[in-house]
């Protein structure tokens, strides 16, 4: 018999508890039904598979039992989350550590020659952002609102709104074009700061995604820029926010560290991505923030409104980036 010592909080659908064994051995189980279930069981083949050639928990079993799939880790006594990390630890060593982070992805993102594949495009554009901001707004009347504004005024700043963001993309061969090329890598998926683990000196990557039609390492890079651009961890806590009309307001401040690690991210990157690569990274980020309004309406719908106010603003900048090019 398993006891429960702990039950993690989530927002992907999954339930994950600390369990310890008869012997006092402790595991960590994630279960989940329906959908869900089987975007844990893909995580499951992730981790077993193990081509993202860096450390992470080991996978101890993997079952499917009445319609309900569970994995069960390893715990990691003692680890705690890049975010904590880079928080508590003095800035030239939350530097430090974040640059190990960092190389050691640029190692599994190794330069590879380039594909081109607009199924694939096409795919992602409309699993990531259409058909999450479509499912979303369906189901939140103020979103749904926001949608529809021609323009969206965010923290003061004027910006053409989310569906003249996606007419100017589509309509733009060389933006569709560049997106369709992309050099095919091994990726985490969901690279945010809270799923790395630091354990001395070890780092663990954890809770991956594997559903992302679209391989390019800009998937798992946009991920990081969420954190330290869009404040994504700081996001999901955020009291001081509000929306009237086509106006969004929130507190979008971040700790000082996040502008110097993200700009130690950005010259890192611009060594092996192409010009081009880095300008998408806007286009990846602001992916990222349309797939998560889903989850954010099951367990921070007050909050939605500020991810998609985050994504329309870098669809924005990625366009603007792409006309100066």
């Amino acid at each position: 018999m398993l006891e429960v010592v702990r039950v993690f909080p989530g927002i992907s659908g999954a339930s994950t508890s600390l369990l310890r064994a008869f012997d006092g051995s402790l595991v960590v189980r994630k279960s989940a039904h329906g959908n869900a279930s089987l975007k844990l069981e893909a995580q499951a083949e992730w981790y077993r598979r193990g081509d993202f050639k860096l450390r992470t928990p080991r996978l101890l079993q993997a079952f499917r039992r009445d319609g309900e799939f569970t994995l069960e880790l390893e715990y990691l006594q003692g680890a705690v989350s890049l975010h904590q990390e880079l928080l508590r630890l003095p800035e030239d060593l939350a530097c430090e550590l974040f640059m190990r982070v960092i190389e050691s992805l640029c190692r599994v993102h190794a330069r590879r020659a380039v594909i081109q594949d607009t199924l694939a495009r096409d795919q992602y554009l409309q699993d990531k952002i259409i058909g999450k901001v479509q499912w979303a707004a369906s189901r939140h009347a103020e979103l749904d609102r926001l949608v529809c504004c021609s323009e969206l005024s965010i923290n003061g700043k004027t910006y053409p709104g989310y569906l003249e963001c996606l007419d100017r993309i589509q309509a733009d061969e060389a933006i569709m074009d560049g997106l369709a090329r992309y050099r095919p890598s091994p990726l985490h998926g969901d690279l945010t700061l809270q799923n790395i683990l630091v354990s001395g000196d070890t780092i663990y990557f954890i809770d991956p995604n594997d559903g992302n039609s679209l391989g390019t390492p800009l998937v798992d890079f946009g991920k990081l820029l969420q954190s330290l651009d869009s404040g994504y961890e700081f996001l999901l806590n955020c009291d001081s926010f509000g929306c009237e009309g086509n106006s969004v307001r929130y507190d979008g401040h971040l700790p000082a560290r996040w502008k110097l690690l993200k700009r130690l991210l950005l010259e890192r990157l611009a060594k092996d991505l192409s010009p081009m690569e880095m300008r998408q990274l806007d286009f990846h980020q602001a992916a990222h923030l349309a797939r998560l309004l889903p989850y954010q309406l099951d367990w921070n719908r007050p909050r939605v409104v500020l991810f998609f106010a985050e994504c329309v603003r870098k669809l924005n900048e990625f366009i603007e980036a792409e006309k100066c090019a």
